[in-house]
């Protein structure tokens, strides 16, 4: 077990409830129960799901190897929904919508997950062009993404406007984390300690993110920020301070050290 919030039962019985989820949808998809047109949906429908699994498998203790195989079977689901969703941001002007090119807070927080689980499981060069893939179809430009893909693809990147300067919450709630690929220098550390230790926090509390475990549903998936250790990876930093936080996750940070 990694979080101490639930039992191993209830861990056990999460995972039992996603496989059923997962069942049921890819079944539908092999049986033909969907149009055409819903296949997107029903493939993204997989993906959250897998989503929720690795954090489960996590949280409960899983090998780390068999749960990069939860990872890459994510991807190919994310893969066959993003590519042919539209994934973007959007507003209602006079009964038009208008889409923009940047995603929604779920949406980017999904992709910068998934871009942050391919560092730390130390994937290979396919499996960063394939959501490098999705971002440019959706016209994303984003400095977070980019410099993870700068660090992971051999083929330099044509350089583009960034998206997210003058749009949503994103660029002030990793402030932190942008400051540090930024600036990088002296306060490099200070700035992705600041991000998990003081930012991150901060924002769960905001939105009740630390009460999920109070629940008697199955929602709660584990409390951990596996961004902070990605890019404690990529900047090859000190983690003496980070690695004391009960949302890091040390032996994912530590195992993809080893595999470097």
């Amino acid at each position: 077990m990694r979080a101490k919030e639930k039992d191993k039962q209830y861990f056990i019985a999460a995972i039992e409830d996603r496989y059923k989820v997962y069942s049921m949808w890819n079944s539908g998809l092999n049986e033909g129960k969907f149009p055409q047109e819903s296949i997107p949906k029903a493939s993204g429908s997989i993906f959250e799901n897998y989503s929720q699994l690795i954090f489960l498998k996590y949280s409960s203790g899983v090998e780390l190897d068999k749960i990069k195989d939860d990872y890459l079977i994510s991807v190919e689901w994310m893969h066959k929904s993003w590519c042919n969703l539209p994934k973007n941001a959007y507003e209602m002007k006079r009964g038009q919508k208008i889409s923009h090119n940047f995603y929604f807070d779920s949406e980017y927080d999904s992709m910068l997950r998934m871009l942050c689980f391919g560092v730390l499981f130390k994937c290979s060069e396919v499996v960063f062009k394939k959501l490098a893939e999705i971002i440019d179809k959706d016209g994303i430009c984003d400095m977070l993404y980019e410099f993870i893909l700068s660090k992971t693809l051999t083929e330099t990147r044509t350089p583009r406007i960034e998206s997210y300067v003058d749009h949503c919450t994103i660029p002030k709630r990793l402030a932190a984390l942008r400051e540090a690929v930024i600036h990088q220098g002296e306060k490099l550390t200070s700035n992705i300690e600041k991000y998990l230790l003081k930012d991150w926090i901060k924002s769960m509390n905001r939105n009740g993110g630390f009460k999920v475990h109070e629940g008697l549903h199955t929602a709660f998936v584990g409390y951990w920020n596996f961004e902070s250790a990605a890019f404690a990876i990529l900047f090859d930093i000190d983690v003496s301070k980070l690695e004391q936080s009960s949302y890091f996750p040390k032996d994912l940070y530590y195992y993809a050290k080893a595999n470097r």
